[in-house]
């Protein structure tokens, strides 16, 4: 349960995100939600982390799957011409 804070900082629950490339806090609990799903799926328990996370709120999120958008913080030199 080491993670727990990283964890927690990535989906919002603390000030600020600790990277600036993992997606928004939304994406991320999101992710979460997913990844909680496919145990739950499985009928397997889930990891103590997931377990000790809001991660069914995420369910909320699912329509970020199908939202587009061209908005990105891709520098020019790293975009195909």
């Amino acid at each position: 349960m080491t993670l727990l804070p990283l964890y927690e900082e990535l989906i919002g629950m603390h000030e600020m995100k600790p990277f600036d490339c993992v997606g928004t806090f939304k994406e991320n609990l999101l992710a979460l939600y997913l990844s909680a799903k496919q145990y739950n799926d499985a009928r397997l328990p889930l990891p103590s982390v997931l377990s000790a996370l809001p991660v069914m709120k995420g369910e909320a999120y699912l329509p970020l799957l199908s939202e587009t958008t061209d908005e990105h913080g891709i520098p020019g030199d790293y975009q195909k011409p």
